[in-house]
């Protein structure tokens, strides 16, 4: 430890030797998990992104990221009401489709 002491608002994978910042993309921090465990020899029965759900789990990512995530920062730094308008929409139709 050592360091920062605060709150943590986004997921963040650190490289403990390095201390560095490797992905603040929770997307990119399952995958980047899940390989570092089969490579290390780790539980092969666990899989975080099974093969077989790949393009299914990689989908949702997208529009999760687009309709929810994004949708959500683009609202609160708007600085023109239209701006929010479209923001808001994009949160609609992502709570919607979840």
């Amino acid at each position: 430890g050592g360091g920062y002491v605060g709150r943590c608002t986004a997921p963040l994978l650190v490289d403990r030797r390095t201390r560095q910042a490797v992905s603040n993309d929770s997307a990119q921090i399952v995958r980047l998990l899940g390989e570092a465990c089969l490579a290390s020899g780790g539980d092969r029965e666990v899989d975080l992104v099974p093969p077989a759900f790949a393009r299914e789990v990689e989908a949702t990512n997208e529009w999760t990221y687009e309709l929810l995530c994004n949708a959500v920062y683009r609202a609160g730094f708007s600085t023109q009401q239209a701006a929010f308008d479209r923001a808001a929409r994009d949160v609609e139709r992502g709570l919607a489709r979840a």
